[in-house]
This record gives C-alpha cells, structure tokens and sequence, in this order.
C-alpha cells in the first residue's frame, strides 16, 4: 500500500470518488498512521453547504477507536490552525500595505489635482488627460463620483487640441499599435465636441484620422444611434475624396499585416465600413498573396472576404499555392509548430470546400486524420444555420466522403438533450456525422439520389437508415416536382372549360389516358382495327405499328390544339418514334414516346437508355415520357430476343419492364404495354360430320 501511494504522489495519478475513504481504511486496519495522515482533510472554512466531508466523518471515527490516530489527528488539526494563522497575518499585513499605498497615491493625485487645476483645465497636463479621457470612455460613470474632478474632466478634453497637435501620430505609426493612447484622448476631444453640436469641421485631417482609428462601442456612447451618427460624421470627412479609403486602409491597417508578433488589426473594417466595401473584391487577395505569415485568424478574415467578392478563380489559385507551400515543423509540439499545422489544416480545408485542383490531394490529407472531421464542423457549424453561406454548401458526394472515412473511426454513442463547444469529442463527433445526412437534402435530386442509394445499401450506415429513407422521399418528391409551375387562373379555367394542358405532367397523363381509350378500341370495336397491326398473319414492324398509334391520336390531338411528330430530331442526331408538343404560357412543352416491340434485345434497358439519357432530356421535356411496347401474345416472338414462358399476358409484361426500372425513373416516365394481340381462331367442325353427329342424337 505503501508503493501504491508513493507512485499516486509522484506520477501524477488523479484520484477518483471513494478511492481517499478507501486508503484511509487500509490503512486503519494496518496500523500505518503515516499513510493514514497522509489522507487527513483540513475543514474547508468557505464551504458554506454545511455538508459535512466524508474522509473527515471516517477518520475522526476511526481517531476515537486508536489512540495513535488520536494523536494524529490532534497533531494534523494544531499544525492546521497555525498556518491558517499565519496565512491571515500576512493577508491582513498585505491588505494594509496595499491599501495604505492605494491611499498615498490617491492623495498624491487629489494634491496634484488641487495645485494644477488650471494646467489641467487647459488641457496641458498629459497624465491627467490620458486619464481623464480613459474615464470618459470607458467608466464615465467614475468621472461624477469624485467629488474634486467637477468640470475639470470635460474642460480638459474640450482643451487639449493645441497641446496634442504636434504630437498626433500618423496612421502608419497607429498601424502599428503605437501611440494609440493620444488617438483615444483625439476621440473623446470628438465625442464632446459632436454631444456639445460643434462641427468637427475645423478639425485638421490628422486628427481626425487619429481618432476615427479608435471608433468602436465604448460605454461613453449613449446608445448605438449616437455611435452611427459620429461615425457618419467622420464617414463624411475623413473619406470625401474616393481615394481616401484605400489610402486609409494601406496606411492603417496593412501595417499590422507585416509585423512579426501577432497584434490586433482592423481587417474586419473592410467588411463592416461602407467606405471600403469597394476594396473586398481586390485588397484582401493582395493583402493574403503579400503576407502569406499574417497570422492565421487575420488570414481567416481576409480569405472569407476575397471568398464572397472577390473572383472565384484567384481565389482557388491562391488557395492552391497556400496548400502547396512547404509545411515545415520539427515534428514536436511545440506552439510553433502547431501554428504551421493549423494553417496548413486551413488552407486544406480550403481545398476540400472549394474543390480546387488540389481537392484530391487535400482530401487525402484530411481523412487520415479524425480529428479533421471536428475541423470541418467548426467550419461548417454543426447543423449549418449560423455558417450559411461561409463556405460553399456540401455536395452529396463530399458528404458521402465524410460519411464513409469517418464513420467507423466515430463510432455511435448516446446523445444528451444539451450540447456545445465542451462535449466531449466523440459526441461532438457523432453528433455531426448524423447532421450530414440531413444535409445530403441540401443537393439537387439527381446527385444525391444515387448517394443515398448507395448508403442504405452499405451496413456501416445502418444506425441513419430512417433517415436515410426520409432524406430520398424527399428527394423522389423534388424530382418529381421539379419542373412544376403552379398553374395561373386562367390555366386552371382552360382545364375545366376546355380540357387545356397546364404542364408536361398533364400532356403525360393526357397520353397515357389516350392509349388506354384506344387498347378498348383495339378490343371492342366491330370493325377489327387489329388487322392493321398484321401483313400475312405475321406482326408488322415497330414503325408500322407506331404509324398505327398516331393516326389513333392525330385527331385527338389536333382537336385539343396539339400537335404530334414522327421521327422527332433530337439531340446528337437522334430521332425519337414519336412526340407530342403543346404550347403553354407562351412556351413550348415536348412529351417524347419511345415505341419498342416484345421482340426487340433493347426492351427492358430502352426505357432509361434511350427513352430518359437522350430523349426526355430535351429542355422542353421536363425529364418525362412515355414508353409504349406492343404485345402480340406469347404465341409468337420471343420477348428481348429470349423465350420467357413466365410472361404470358400484356400486364405480366409491363410488370416485368417495371421491375428493371428504378423508383426515381417510374417517376417521370409511364410504362404503357399496348395488346394488340389477336383471339385464337376456333376450329369450325366438318358440315358431314356434324350431320352425322346430329342423325345420331336424334336415333338415340
């Protein structure tokens, strides 16, 4: 036991609840008074819980039961009492020292005060002014509770232009972060002279750019409208002439940019100042090419800058140079080093958002590390409301990266109600990867479709398969409507008046409903329309019998003010059987109909590769259509090319080529299998056989 404690001691072990009150009992029962003080617990005077210590509660009852331990814990409590003693001697020696020399400079103040008043009023005394003028922005309230300053304060700040003219800094130096105590006097000098409604007009130009330098929301401002009306006022005469603000911003804030030591900087001020926002397309991407060594937060702000205004293909170049700078580090920990790697990380990131040239590259860099992932939250933030817009949105496709890298190596834990910056990693984490699939809703329908299949397919992404489900509904539910235009009034009233066409989708159903009225005509009608469909008890071919389907529909069609097409050129040089185009709000709408026949090999692929990769792509289309098959029975051809006795009728047909076909295309396109199939012919019996049989029914 006496190992244990030595090693806890001095190799930095931590102790956990319970593990005191169980040393202290080992060492009870073993008689080890040294290991036993060793667990001794002062009592804590400024807990005010009035809750009493459980080590103290076990060893003073252990200390009545041992006469060693008594003394023990009567030695432990008299050492206690005498270094709190002499604690509060030497807190109440400093409290009195400190206080007495609070007191002698106060009243080495108040006598300087009472013997230079009137250098002071006058505005000449520098300490007092620099005093008097961080009061008046920042504790104004301080300024009317001494009694003594009176109207001292003001009158010196209103006074002090002619002592401080020959002194006020230039803004390179100010640039710097020098001499910035003179600039904040210039702007309380301007605050009282704009609440005192004396124009700043006569002011010079230095000190005018002096104190616009250290406009920001001081307590002195009574509210933020009075800020806004002095900032317009120096607006107005700081940066009057066009080329003033550029001028301002290469003297006062670039210098900053080339120091070695990392300061504080008004970069943002090209975002937040109208006067400058005509300088974010260019300065910033100069600014980032000419101190590629700025530090990496003021590198932050600029890149976001030059990213929103500035030209995207200047900026994925720097972007590539910065990622193809030498990252050189010693390999340590130092602060330095994880400088290096934390802006190369960036410029990483950079890459991977803005998919330059180096994308694949950075892509690898960043997935074999799990901490990255963490990296891409902060950018993005962890459900994306608050970064909207400050890094170009996740495709499906880097979502799917993301997804499949760093799914294993974050592996599923429970989620709490609440959650911030100090979770822990792995919540933080997993948190954020069941986030992506939610933003795999942000991509069109046709990227992110085959990425969500593609994930339901895939074990590891089980635990997200609801909303996996979800997010493709959805999607399914946007590629259906994504052409859809809301029909106006007057379309609503052409469709109950006079059956009009409000859209592809209506032109669709509208066919469809046409070839389903002529398979009744084909059956029904007494004047055998099937024969067309036939040359000498054999099948015509596919053109024949779509020449068949328009001469039904021509008529039809034209009465509804449409028109139908045979051999439609299309893109590439291709020619679709047959279209049906209809004009709606002054724009042409095109339904494309791919004809097949049961025989022809391409039967069950034509539907996506003809009918939707080169026809229903047409931009009046709308990514719909229609495909027609006929079906002469299972009496003659093949179907594809092959004998299938398990389709033995038109609709087990349709099924069949409906089950080659994925969800997202039955969408879009109808599958109509059209029976032209003729009834077998019934044998009539011989005339003399059929007397003979009669003559034998009657004799018997």
């Amino acid at each position: 036991m006496r190992r244990l404690f030595a090693n806890s001691t001095h190799s930095g072990i931590r102790f956990h609840t319970g593990d005191m009150e169980t040393l202290a009992e080992l060492a009870f029962a073993e008689d080890n008074v040294p290991v036993w003080s060793a667990m001794w617990r002062a009592h804590d005077r400024y807990d005010t819980s009035r809750r009493s210590h459980p080590i103290r509660t076990l060893q003073r009852a252990h200390s009545h039961q041992k006469t060693a331990f008594m003394a023990e814990w009567a030695k432990q409590t008299t050492n206690r009492r005498e270094i709190n003693r002499r604690s509060k001697f030497r807190t109440r020696s400093r409290r009195r020292s400190y206080e007495a020399r609070e007191a002698r400079i106060e009243e080495e103040k108040r006598n300087s005060l009472l013997t230079e008043r009137a250098k002071i009023e006058a505005g000449e005394h520098w300490a007092w002014l620099r005093h008097f003028a961080f009061l008046y922005l920042l504790e104004p309230e301080k300024l009317t509770e001494n009694v003594d300053y009176g109207e001292t304060p003001l009158l010196a700040i209103r006074n002090c232009i002619p002592f401080l003219t020959p002194h006020v800094p230039s803004l390179q130096v100010l640039g710097e972060r020098q001499q910035t105590n003179i600039a904040e006097v210039l702007l309380a000098h301007c605050i009282v002279r704009f609440r005192d409604g004396t124009p700043l007009d006569d002011l010079s130009q230095p000190i005018l750019r002096a104190a616009a330098t250290q406009m920001a929301s001081y307590p002195a401002f009574e509210d933020d409208n009075e800020r806004k009306a002095l900032d317009a006022e120096f607006e107005r005469l700081v940066f009057a002439l066009p080329s003033a603000p550029e001028e301002f911003a290469r003297d006062f804030i670039e210098p900053a940019l080339g120091l070695e030591a990392d300061s504080a900087t008004r970069v943002r001020w090209l975002d937040n100042k109208p006067p400058f926002h005509h300088l974010r397309p260019t300065v910033p991407l100069e600014w980032l090419e000419t101190y590629p060594q700025m530090p990496l937060h003021q590198a932050q702000t600029l890149f976001q800058m030059a990213a929103d205004h500035g030209d995207r293909e200047q900026v994925n170049a720097l972007i590539d140079r910065r990622f193809n700078d030498h990252c050189v580090d010693s390999g340590e920990d130092t602060e330095a080093d994880k400088l290096v790697r934390a802006k190369h990380r960036y410029w990483a990131l950079n890459a991977f958002f803005y998919s330059t040239t180096t994308f694949e590259m950075a892509w690898e860099e960043l997935r074999h590390d799990k901490n990255n992932l963490l990296a891409i939250q902060d950018r993005v933030g962890l459900f994306g409301y608050a970064q909207a817009g400050k890094v170009p949105a996740l495709s499906a496709e880097m979502i799917y990266r993301l997804m499949d890298s760093f799914v294993d190596e974050w592996p599923k834990v429970p989620l709490p109600s609440s959650w911030g910056t100090s979770s822990p990693k792995g919540e933080r984490a997993y948190r954020f990867l069941d986030s992506l699939v939610w933003r795999l809703g942000g991509d069109t329908p046709s990227r992110k479709l085959p990425v969500i299949e593609r994930m339901l397919e895939d074990a590891r992404f089980a635990e997200f398969r609801e909303k996996l489900l979800t997010v493709r509904a959805e999607a399914r539910r946007q590629l259906a409507l994504q052409d859809f235009r809301a029909p106006s009034p007057a379309d609503v009233c052409a469709l109950l008046d006079h059956n009009g066409i409000a859209s592809v989708e209506d032109l669709r159903a509208l066919v469809v409903e046409q070839l389903a009225e002529m398979q009744i005509w084909l059956k029904g009608i007494d004047t055998d329309p099937l024969v067309t469909f036939y040359n000498n008890e054999k099948h015509v071919d596919e053109n024949t019998g779509r020449n068949r389907v328009v001469d039904f529909l021509r008529g039809r069609m034209t009465a509804l003010a449409l028109s139908v097409v045979i051999e439609h050129h299309m893109a590439s040089g291709n020619r679709c059987d047959f279209t049906v185009s209809a004009t709606i709000s002054g724009a042409s709408s095109l339904l494309v109909v791919e004809v097949k026949g049961q025989w022809h090999s391409e039967l069950f692929t034509a539907a996506s590769a003809q009918l939707k990769d080169r026809y229903s792509i047409h931009p009046n289309a709308a990514g719909q259509g229609i495909f027609l098959v006929f079906w002469y029975g299972d009496g003659g051809d093949s179907i594809a090319g092959k004998v299938d006795p398990t389709i033995t009728s038109a609709e087990q047909l349709k099924k069949a080529i409906l089950a080659q076909m994925c969800e997202e295309l039955q969408t879009v396109i109808n599958v109509v299998v059209l029976d032209v199939s003729r009834p077998p012919t019934v044998a009539k019996v011989p005339r003399k056989k059929r007397a003979a049989r009669q003559k034998a029914n009657r004799e018997s």
